[in-house]
């Protein structure tokens, strides 16, 4: 596509799937919308096939053409994890 004044549009990426805050879904979805409205963009979104926080959201904020993402309990981390002990 070329942008009003003759420039070709730039593509930008959206990598997404994981945040700190369970409504990055939202986030997402108002970039893609804003770089879009510029008219210098188009704007592709990659999301993780699973995720533990932000799915309740999908349904809210839904990107055309995004697979399928799973929820998956949120990861324990490591330091909190129990191991067997396999030093006997």
């Amino acid at each position: 596509m070329i942008h009003a004044d003759n420039r070709p549009q730039l593509k930008a990426l959206i990598v997404d799937g994981q945040n700190n805050h369970s409504v990055w879904p939202k986030g997402t979805v108002m970039m893609k919308r804003y770089l879009e409205e510029t008219g210098l963009f188009t704007v592709d979104v990659a999301r993780t096939k699973y995720t533990w926080q932000g799915a309740q959201h999908f349904e809210d904020y839904p990107i055309e053409g995004l697979g399928e993402t799973k929820a998956t309990p949120k990861p324990i981390p490591i330091s909190r994890r129990t191991f067997p002990d396999t030093t006997s």
